[in-house]
């Protein structure tokens, strides 16, 4: 290949169970079986913390979270919003090392390394972003507000508005969720149709499964696993895309496509599997084993 394409779909809280070509019989990832068919599977694979930030932050520069300042935040296991934290600017990423060798590079979705000016993606090697800066869990639109805990539904009520992101700029406030992913993919195949001359890497970061859940109406009335069983779906529904789409370019000859997942499953009878897997997701306040990715 001469300088191929490369495509990292990286899911959030996505059990290692949870894909039909690991294990899954409730969940419908048809598009995942074919692409592990074709493809390689890989079955003994490593991420670098059980937590979003740490984990993501060694995805993109290949080092321990300790040695670039992620293995905690002020005692946190992840960043939240308005931490004056973040990745290094002096830090390399994929993107960087990339675009420096003519790639176009973009960041579609969840960041989670820094939502301060100086941390985010643009000046890391990405050209453009669009995204989620953190968790979809950590703005209003978090749980039910009729809680019977009248404290709890208050907080949650004054926190700020979740942030749509393009490049540095809040393009919206408190996007509507259950829509987001199908903008994330019409995204993705802008870039791809926009890059087909040139080489590209597009890293597509996913909003699910992580908390709280939210897909189309469709997706889950058709589901077997309820809500998270839905977004899985709409997981695999967006490979198809991608997939589709760099055909319908001609480019599948010459493109990796990479799935994997930040950490394991929460297994908080949720719906997610870690299959024959021990351990899980971390929580964020204190350190279990790391878990595989899928």
């Amino acid at each position: 290949m001469d300088k191929p394409n490369i495509v990292l779909i990286n899911c959030d809280d996505l059990g290692y169970g949870d894909l039909g070509v690991y294990g899954s019989t409730i969940n419908k990832t048809p598009a995942l079986d074919k692409m592990a068919e074709e493809g390689v599977r890989f079955t003994d694979f490593y991420v670098a913390s059980g937590v979003c930030s740490p984990s993501r932050a060694a995805l993109l520069t290949g080092c321990y979270p300790a040695r670039i300042g992620f293995g905690s935040f002020d005692g946190l296991r992840v960043l939240f919003p308005g931490q004056g934290l973040g990745l290094n600017s002096d830090e390399t990423t994929i993107a960087g090392s990339l675009k420096e060798v003519g790639y176009a590079t973009k960041i579609i979705g969840k960041w989670h390394c820094g939502d301060q000016p100086e941390f985010l993606p643009t000046e890391h090697g990405f050209d453009s972003y669009y995204g989620l800066p953190y968790s979809n869990d950590m703005g209003r639109q978090v749980e039910d507000p009729n809680l019977d805990d009248h404290d709890r539904a208050e907080q949650l009520r004054k926190r700020p508005p979740l942030p749509l992101i393009r490049d540095a700029e809040v393009i919206q406030e408190q996007p509507d969720l259950r829509a987001l992913t199908e903008r994330y993919a019409e995204e993705a195949v802008r870039f791809i149709r926009g890059n087909s001359d040139s080489p590209f890497f597009l890293y597509f970061a996913h909003m699910y499964v992580h908390l709280p859940l939210y897909a189309p109406e469709n997706l889950v009335n058709a589901s077997e696993n309820g809500d998270y069983g839905a977004c899985v779906v709409g997981v695999d529904w967006v490979t198809e895309v991608l997939m589709d789409e760099l055909k319908r370019q001609g480019l599948d000859d010459n493109t990796l496509v990479i799935f994997t997942s930040d950490n394991g499953s929460r297994l908080d009878d949720q719906g997610g599997s870690n299959g024959v897997l021990r351990a899980r997701r971390a929580p964020r306040g204190r350190a279990v084993s790391v878990c595989h990715a899928s």
